[in-house]
């Protein structure tokens, strides 16, 4: 595939790795909060982490572009 801003090739990650990832950030983030309230912020970055690669996996099929460093998101068709 190619990236459809930069033209370039597309890698392709592991998806169930990415998956694998994202759960254990956000098993750790809220492990984080709930057991060190006062070190939320480092919970909140690790949910932000996660959300990512959840993202990431989920709606960019594990797709990365080493040129422009986005991957695209995969949407649903809209209707007319």
């Amino acid at each position: 595939m190619k990236c459809s801003h930069c033209n370039t090739d597309l890698v392709q990650k592991s998806r169930a790795a990415l998956l694998l990832a994202g759960a254990f950030f956000l098993a750790g983030a809220i492990a984080l909060f709930y057991l060190y309230a006062i070190i939320c912020i480092a919970a909140l970055l690790l949910h932000v982490v996660a959300i990512y690669l959840l993202t990431w996996c989920i709606l960019g099929k594990g797709l990365w572009c080493r040129s422009c460093k986005k991957f695209p998101v995969v949407r649903r068709p809209t209707l007319p």
